[in-house]
């Protein structure tokens, strides 16, 4: 974690069995910027997000500074929002309802019903998730993400209510379910735990196996989907599962699931426990994956993970808060009762918005953020100590 390193008095980086780096947060982030290469190549690291959004702006680069901070900078600096009539993102363009992949009508969900730990994971959810969409679903733990990804998976049944997943009604005893689940795989909070196979290649094969697949078919399916994680089949294939460390296991657990090729992926907090690079790996894979029309649902605790999602659901306590695209929720549309903090990008803009700077876009990354604001340099104020 970038901000976390950032807090720390000494940090200490490992690459491939090898000491790297051992010092300062100053010296690991600001010595190695961009345009500075860096000692290793291990340490081509993230940057917080206070220091990206700095260098991208051509000011100075201070670790732990605010957005607030920041946007007093950028103030003090001269940088101005773009003279330009304001854009309609595509976000907010009213678009052609799609057709529901998954649908909920006043479904709850009891966890130990029955007993003196009875409790309400989910309370009356009505909600639709669009076909060929990139939904997310954010809240704090304990709010119901992953109760949900399992009505939608059908490995858990409403309590009350209804839930369609894929046309089809859970509850119907003429539901296929195991054929269902095949349709709409999910990968549970730690799919490393269910990795069962001796060998990385056949624990990746064992879904499409058991969907049909078999000779070159299978093969194809297992080395493509390896390879969107990382995972050369023929450097991996025969690696052994429990010899791989936690990241390889989940990375490898995720292949699984993409291989198994279903109508729609669930996926439970993909990326928690990946390095940057790694995380930014799967969000690259989920990002291109919607791009092409798959229907993807993710719950995540990363916002900067939402905000690259087409639509995101706010759960808090087992119920729906909000509902919409990123571009609202994280704007004008934030509610901080909810508990989340909005991306780094977000927070700078409410910021300058305070400052009398309203920007014509809703930017939600610091690519955004900067392509929002004017060329300009620092200013004298800026210089000042």
């Amino acid at each position: 974690d970038r901000e976390e390193a950032s807090r720390a008095r000494r940090v200490v980086v490992l690459g491939a069995g090898r000491l790297v780096y051992d010092g300062s947060p100053e010296g690991l982030f600001l010595a190695h910027t961009p345009g500075k290469p860096a000692l290793d190549p291990c340490l081509v690291l993230c940057l917080p997000p206070c220091v990206e959004a700095a260098l991208a702006l051509g000011l100075e680069a201070r670790l732990g500074e605010t957005a607030s901070g920041l946007a007093l900078r950028i103030h003090a600096a001269g940088l101005v929002p773009r003279a330009a009539s304001p854009v309609r993102e595509p976000s907010l363009v009213q678009e052609p309802l799609a057709p529901a992949a998954f649908s909920l009508e006043k479904a709850s969900l009891l966890r130990l019903k029955g007993t003196a730990l009875e409790r309400l994971a989910l309370d009356s959810v009505s909600l639709v998730i669009g076909s060929g969409r990139l939904t997310a679903l954010v809240g704090r733990t304990g709010s119901g993400k992953s109760s949900l990804l399992e009505l939608l998976d059908s490995l858990a049944f409403p309590s009350s209510g209804r839930v369609l997943a894929l046309g089809q009604d859970s509850l119907d005893p003429a539901t296929d379910i195991r054929a269902l689940r095949m349709r709409a795989p999910l990968a549970v909070q730690r799919p490393e735990a269910a990795l069962f196979e001796p060998y990385a290649g056949d624990d990746v094969a064992f879904g499409p196996r058991n969907k049909g697949l078999s000779g070159p078919a299978l093969v194809a399916t297992v080395k493509a989907a390896m390879a969107a994680l990382g995972l050369d089949y023929g450097v991996w294939r025969d690696r052994g599962t429990r010899s791989l460390s936690g990241g390889e296991k989940r990375r490898l657990a995720l292949a699984g699931v993409l291989a198994m090729e279903g109508e729609a992926l669930l996926l439970d907090e993909p990326t928690s426990a990946l390095d940057p690079q790694n995380r930014a790996l799967v969000r690259a894979l989920l990002s291109g994956l919607g791009r092409k029309g798959s229907t993807l649902v993710l719950s995540t605790h990363s916002m900067e993970e939402a905000a690259m999602c087409d639509t995101m659901i706010v759960l808090d306590r087992g119920r729906v808060l909000a509902s919409g695209p990123p571009s609202r929720l994280f704007h004008e549309g934030f509610d901080p009762a909810w508990g989340l903090a909005r991306p780094f990008a977000c927070e700078l803009a409410a910021a300058l918005g305070d400052l009398g700077l309203s920007l014509a876009s809703r930017p939600l990354d610091i690519p955004g953020l900067t392509a929002a604001l004017g060329p300009g340099s620092p200013s004298e104020a800026e210089a000042q100590p």
